[in-house]
């Protein structure tokens, strides 16, 4: 089934052991359309923040439980790169 981007926003994040936020954005390739990062807002267990997250660390979406599995730990997320709208997602081609 498609389903519209949109309908990714907000959906929580829940990492190996506990839930992390929500989504707040999607960043895409300029060149391949493809999906670079998730921007993900923290919940209240760490300082509020938007982080990025790769979609290679993704489980399968569970549409039904309005939830992002992902391949990370809550300490592994924890070290993730920020993000702010200052300080924009520029990385070369090969970052993370």
């Amino acid at each position: 089934m498609l389903r519209n981007l949109d309908s990714m926003l907000g959906l929580a994040v829940v990492a190996t052991d506990g839930e992390i936020g929500k989504v707040y954005n999607v960043f895409f390739d300029d060149r391949s359309w493809a999906v670079r990062y998730l921007v993900v807002e923290t919940g209240a267990w760490i300082t509020r923040r938007k982080v990025l997250i790769s979609p290679a660390v993704l489980a399968r979406l569970d549409w039904a439980d309005k939830t992002i599995p992902v391949l990370l730990t809550r300490e592994q997320f924890n070290t993730a790169r920020m993000w702010t709208p200052t300080n924009p997602c520029r990385g070369d081609r090969n970052s993370p």
